[in-house]
């Protein structure tokens, strides 16, 4: 289901290509015309990018003294303002966002510009008032092509990328299609139901024991509501579901066998050996019977237990909490 829309804002939402590519050429040619970005290098080099790394480049390519970087931007960023200031309202595209609006969609607008910039140029077409929310190249570490901005976005509208995606079978997911067009190694070492601690933790001890030559690694994301807590070899986790039993919202539970389940849950920092998780599981069953629970594992669960009591009542009284509990049920029915 989709729920964000994320536009771009040059050629996308405002055709302001040609306004930026004029006005970091005059910038330039201020200086001396032997900088100015030809047509086709244009096309082939610089266009895309930052204003900041485009200078970057002119330094590589032609020799642009990095001590004018700050000036050629400042006079670029002011060469656009007076440029889209004349730009008028796109009556169609407002129609078009009204419309995605009354349907229910979060838009936003993620560009490689700068704040102001943006922000003008969205102002005087009309669109600033649909959006949601503008992140720009000054709200981020990494720029555009990376996806950081397209993350940011996601965690500002409440979104995922996709939901229940352990469910796919692992060929037919995203990084195992990636890793082989790309001739990579994909370990799959997924653990549902983890929070940011035991990813964390987890994802970077089990980092240093592979051999990073020609690998892939994907790092998921997942709720901010979870919590990890370390129990003697392994990490478990609890989130809001966990308070409701199986789902029902009846009682808070009192057995924790799926935290250690042996085909995906059981999850520690210092082993991927499946010999090694296997011993860890027959810790807290005689002979691997679940119907068998040794001392370690009532402790286990006693301790579980306490924690979930005070989680309960951090979602009854904590507004983001109680929220992210109704989505999560959602998604288990």
């Amino acid at each position: 289901m989709i729920k964000l829309i994320i536009f771009d804002l040059d050629g996308v939402l405002v055709d302001a290509k040609e306004i930026h590519y004029n006005a970091l050429n005059t910038a330039l040619k201020n200086i001396d015309k032997k900088y100015v970005i030809g047509r086709d290098e244009h096309l082939s080099i610089y266009d895309g990018n930052p204003t900041r790394t485009k200078l970057k480049l002119l330094s590589q390519n032609k020799g642009l003294p990095y001590e004018l970087h700050d000036k050629v931007w400042e006079d670029k960023q002011n060469l656009t303002i007076q440029m889209i200031n004349d730009l008028e309202e796109d009556k169609r595209l407002i129609k078009v966002l009204e419309q995605l609006e009354q349907d229910g969609y979060v838009l936003c607008c993620a560009t490689n510009s700068v704040r102001h910039s943006a922000t003008i140029q969205l102002t005087r077409r009309g669109f600033i008032d649909h959006l949601e929310f503008i992140f720009t190249n000054q709200d981020v570490v990494n720029p555009k092509p990376n996806t950081e901005i397209y993350l940011r976005c996601m965690i500002k509208a409440g979104v995922s990328s996709f939901t229940a995606g352990h469910n796919l079978p692992q060929e037919t997911s995203w990084p195992r299609l990636l890793g082989d067009k790309l001739g990579l190694n994909t370990i799959c070492k997924a653990v549902n139901g983890q929070s940011f601690d035991s990813i964390f933790l987890n994802t970077i001890n089990h980092l240093s024991m592979l051999d990073s030559k020609d690998t892939l690694v994907v790092i998921g994301t997942t709720w901010s509501t979870r919590y990890s807590i370390p129990f003697d070899e392994i990490t478990a986790n609890v989130t809001p579901v966990d308070i409701v039993g199986e789902n029902k919202h009846k009682s808070v539970k009192e057995k924790f066998d799926d935290k250690i389940r042996l085909d995906r849950r059981i999850a520690s920092p210092y082993t991927l050996d499946r010999a090694e998780v296997k011993e860890l599981h027959n810790d807290f069953y005689t002979d691997g019977d679940i119907d068998k629970p040794t001392e370690k594992k009532k402790r286990f669960d006693k301790l579980m237990m306490s924690f979930v009591h005070y989680y309960e009542h951090k979602v009854e009284f904590d507004d983001n909490l109680f929220t992210n509990e109704h989505i999560i049920l959602n998604i288990g029915l």
